[in-house]
């Protein structure tokens, strides 16, 4: 395929965001961001059509996170991930109007349509090399200054572009929109009302907030719930019970956090900690199609290690536990295809940049079978040489405004 390139409509968003823009390739042939070249790989988003073929996403590029050379990838697999594609779609930090990208997610609604959703912020200029600089604002949230740019990691909007046609070899994309505020890192549901929920959250407020479309995600309505349990940003996520209610789930420092609906997701109450471990990193939850539920989540109050599948077959009351990979893992995704379901996670973003891939079934958690980790991607130039600087400055944060 030839590469082409597309630019979104700058819009002036109601968050503090403004002049956002987005530079998407079709078919992107450079070669500085092939695989073999990347330095950084993280956040796995993964999606199945009807069909079965999946699709995969992730954040790479650059030395760190954030960076000014991070962007966005697509891939698809029709063999349920034994060969993948060449990156079929690259989203890029536009460096005309520092304009970062981050977190994608990918959907496939009930019309069979396929949403590739991301993040975007705004960076100012900063006087800082490449040596990042780290700050804790009044609110406890994390800012970084690298390259000559300040990363203010909690002003973000989402943003998607729609294909009409997954399954089909020639994809065919709509036009990019700015969808609403905040930052969204798990997939939307769909209630059995038909209504679709959105989990974007916005991190500097402390109540849950989400975005609900009553007419199939042309137009968004937010809504806010109780009050959110502490974290630097919450990644939340949702799931339908069986009894109509709507679980809202978090990241937190300890415990995951949860909060419940029961008004087709107008109002949640106060989240509350459950007896599930989480040390402050994403956690994704999926229904599968007999009713049962799961949750993937690092099993482990304060280290992003055990990725772990929490299986429940009596509405979340009680839950079972599958330790899946020891190692340095994190920002999981679910999805389910015929009775499998697929899991792709990153394992040491920084170090091994490895994106993790692994196929399993309900028996299988039931039975503690043992589950085949697939490395679906894994860079093989070196560590950048700023990395032990990184963990330096990580560790040393500045209080400031």
């Amino acid at each position: 395929m030839v590469s082409s390139r597309l630019f979104g409509e700058r819009v002036v968003n109601s968050y503090r965001n403004s002049k956002l823009y987005t530079d998407i390739v079709f078919y992107p042939n450079n070669s500085e961001h092939k695989e073999e070249n990347r330095e950084f790989q993280c956040g796995p988003a993964i999606a199945v059509t009807q069909k079965g073929r999946l699709f995969f996403a992730w954040e790479a590029g650059g030395y760190m996170e954030p960076c000014n050379d991070q962007y966005l990838i697509l891939r698809y697999s029709d063999d349920f991930g034994k060969t993948l594609s060449d990156d079929i779609l690259e989203i890029n930090f536009n460096k005309e109007y520092n304009i970062h990208v981050s977190d994608s997610v990918l959907w496939i609604d009930p019309l069979e349509k396929l949403h590739v959703f991301w993040c975007q912020e705004d960076a100012t200029p900063y006087d800082v090399g490449h040596v990042p600089k780290y700050f804790y604002n009044s609110k406890g949230q994390r800012w970084c200054a690298v390259d000559g740019l300040l990363f203010k990691d909690f002003l973000r909007c989402t943003w998607e572009i729609v294909c009409d046609n997954p399954n089909e070899k020639k994809l065919k994309w709509s036009k990019p929109r700015s969808v609403f505020d905040g930052n969204m890192i798990n997939p939307p549901i769909v209630l059995k009302s038909g209504r679709w929920v959105y989990p974007s959250y916005i991190s500097d407020e402390e109540t849950i907030s989400y975005y609900i479309s009553d007419n199939k995600g042309k137009t968004f309505v937010k809504k806010t719930g109780g009050k959110m349990l502490k974290t630097q940003c919450a990644e939340t996520s949702f799931y339908e019970g069986n009894e109509g209610e709507i679980v809202f789930l978090q990241r937190s420092y300890g415990k995951l956090g949860k909060a419940i609906s029961c008004d087709n997701a107008e109002s949640f109450g106060d989240a509350y900690e459950t007896e599930i471990y989480n040390c402050n990193t994403k956690a994704t939850s999926l229904k599968l199609s007999n009713g049962h539920i799961l949750i993937c989540n690092n099993d482990s109050a304060t280290d992003r290690i055990n990725m772990s599948i929490y299986l429940s077959v009596d509405n979340g009351n009680t839950w079972i536990k599958k330790l899946l990979d020891i190692r340095g893992t994190s920002n999981p995704s679910l999805v389910e295809y015929n009775n499998t379901v697929f899991l792709v996670y990153d394992h040491e973003r920084l170090t091994e940049r490895e994106i993790v891939y692994a196929k399993f079934t309900e028996e299988d958690i039931l039975n503690n079978k043992n589950i085949e980790l697939i490395s679906l991607s894994k860079p093989t130039c070196p560590i950048s040489p700023y990395f032990q600087k990184w963990c330096e400055s990580a560790r040393n944060f500045i209080l400031e405004d």
